[in-house]
């Protein structure tokens, strides 16, 4: 039997609520509670709210907002919960969850009587002593057979996973409590239940407990809707591992399958879905070739699904998501194979309005593995690549590229470029081809002109390339990782460093756990930056980092004493 929710608990999250007169979304109330409520718990909460008719919910899914009830909705709601007890009061009685034909419902009418309201009916005496198995019948011919054909199960034509998607709900709770029993979680049977069905962790046990019950749970899941195309393959092994991250709990859960393993870039849209395009793909034979096709991903339905293809295939583009809302995909390298490469100049427009790819202006020099930043003006700066000088503009007005009045003073592939306060900053990445030269050299680029912010150079503390860099909440950049060196192969740098744009200057800043190259930087919401995967001595890495800043402030604030008079 579910657990009764605290009164207080309740009143607490009106109370909340109450703070937001126009309406509160889901972050906004969290933070109001204290003590602070799991995510999961807290929508359970709600739900239950909404459906008691104590608070009204407006919208769906992440854009959802709670408000209180005014005096009119309150009062039409108990009329509602009047008329409703009422209706539910009658189909209970009436069974109405199944559905009955109307001659069984005049058979369940007349068993319900009591038995002397009931004609006494005897046996057929000339049937029984004349019946004989098997050569005569009660049911006439047509009776029989529609029974057996609406008995009989129907296997033969349907898809892989079909019998377990039907049962699967019924299974779910107790393949993810068995499976993780076998890696020893302590969690009973109940507790399982009470966490799938209502996201509730049991008291005094292991988060990570809770975790792989969950990631059990959602493996089995994918297992089951994709039943056609698993095996003991690349695509299901890695589907398998595809995760997100709860900063709340500091863990990763798994989440839907693509539905093509690729190695490609990815970026937010303004609806809150993630856009992923193209990239490259390898078959078990180390075939690989870029492709054209891109996913949507729902964070809300946890799933992917097509967003058809881009003009062309590429890997190693730019995306960059303008103000308008459309994403900009520029260059790349078009491959056939991982030996036939050529570099693109073509460019394109992804509009998730529309759902559809269109082609642009094309560059003025075919580059990959370039840097691209939207400015403030709504113009995009697109510079480095494989190594030509020259930086290019996008107009998404005239839908053009043009050059930049003035050249890179280093020319530069995988290098980063971070937006400032208009200014953006250009930092590292690699001055050759394979197997690189990372450089430390960083520059700043402003109103069509590129230029050195202190003489002769500006030089981060350590040379990378493959780095990240992230704009802190504090308005500094942090550069984390990237390759080091390089000589017949390159090092993945454990080191990081920050840059302070009042200052103009590089400092180092605190070690990572292990050196990586080629991972991800994503900053949350409480300030810290989560740093993912990533290579290291040619070892794809599983391990993450976390960056927690010294102060969250701007640096160089003047402090202000104010005395009493």
């Amino acid at each position: 039997m579910p657990k009764r929710i605290p009164e207080n608990t309740l009143t607490a999250i009106e109370e909340a609520v109450r703070l937001h007169p126009d309406g509160a979304d889901l972050p906004e109330i969290a933070i109001a509670l204290k003590p602070s409520v799991p995510k999961r718990t807290l929508q359970y909460r709600l739900k239950y709210l909404v459906d008691a008719g104590r608070l009204v919910k407006v919208g769906d899914d992440r854009w959802a907002k709670y408000r209180l009830r005014s005096a009119e909705e309150a009062e039409a709601g108990a009329v509602a919960a009047d008329k409703a007890t009422a209706v539910a009061a009658v189909e209970k009685t009436e069974e109405a969850a199944v559905p009955l034909s109307p001659t069984s419902k005049e058979m369940r009418a007349y068993l319900s009587r009591p038995l002397n309201a009931r004609q006494p009916v005897g046996y057929n005496r000339e049937f029984l002593d004349s019946y004989r198995p098997n050569e005569t019948f009660y049911l006439s011919e047509e009776q029989r057979g529609h029974l057996a054909e609406v008995g009989k199960p129907n296997f033969d034509d349907q898809a892989a996973g079909t019998y377990a998607k039907q049962i699967l709900n019924r299974l779910l709770i107790d393949l993810s409590w068995n499976s993780s029993r076998l890696e020893g979680n302590t969690y009973s049977l109940l507790d399982t239940t009470r966490l799938i069905e209502l996201g509730e962790a049991a008291e005094g046990r292991d988060s990570l407990e809770a975790q792989m019950i969950v990631n059990h749970k959602e493996a089995i899941e994918f297992l089951v809707n994709d039943a056609e195309a698993i095996g003991f393959n690349r695509y299901t092994i890695l589907n398998l591992h595809g995760e997100l991250y709860t900063p709340s709990t500091a863990t990763f859960a798994t989440t839907g399958s693509m539905s093509a393993t690729r190695s490609a870039p990815a970026i937010l849209l303004g609806n809150g879905k993630v856009l992923v395009a193209g990239g490259y793909s390898c078959d078990s034979n180390g075939n690989c070739a870029s492709l054209k096709s891109a996913e949507i991903y729902d964070p809300v339905s946890g799933t992917f699904s097509s967003a058809g293809n881009m003009t062309i295939d590429r890997y190693g583009h730019m995306m960059t998501l303008m103000s308008s809302g459309q994403v900009l995909i520029a260059g790349g390298e078009m491959c056939s194979s991982a030996t036939s490469c050529s570099a693109l100049s073509a460019a394109e427009l992804y509009d998730p309005v529309a759902g559809t790819f269109t082609a642009t202006g094309n560059l003025n020099a075919a580059r990959f593995n370039a840097s691209a930043v939207a400015l403030n003006s709504g113009l995009v700066l697109i510079v480095g690549g494989n190594y030509p000088a020259a930086g290019e503009l996008y107009d998404p007005v005239a839908a053009t590229f043009s050059n930049t009045p003035a050249n890179l003073n280093t020319p530069r592939a995988n290098a980063t470029a971070t937006l400032l306060n208009g200014e953006v900053l250009i930092a590292g990445g690699s001055t050759c081809a394979t197997p690189g030269c990372p450089t430390s050299v960083a520059e700043l680029y402003d109103n069509g002109s590129f230029y050195y912010f202190s003489y002769p150079t500006s030089n981060m503390t350590v040379s990378r390339w493959d780095q990240t860099a992230t704009l802190l909440t504090n308005g500094q950049v942090l550069l984390v990782g990237g390759y080091d060196s390089c000589a017949s192969s390159c090092i993945s740098d454990r080191t990081t460093e920050l840059f302070n744009p009042q200052s103009e200057s590089f400092t180092s800043s605190q070690a990572l756990s292990t050196g990586r190259s080629g991972h991800t930087a994503t900053l949350l919401t409480d300030g810290s930056v989560l740093i993912v995967g990533g290579i290291n001595n040619g070892v794809t890495l599983s391990s993450t980092d976390s960056y927690q800043p010294s102060s969250l402030a701007l640096p160089q604030l003047a402090v202000i004493t104010i005395a009493p008079y």
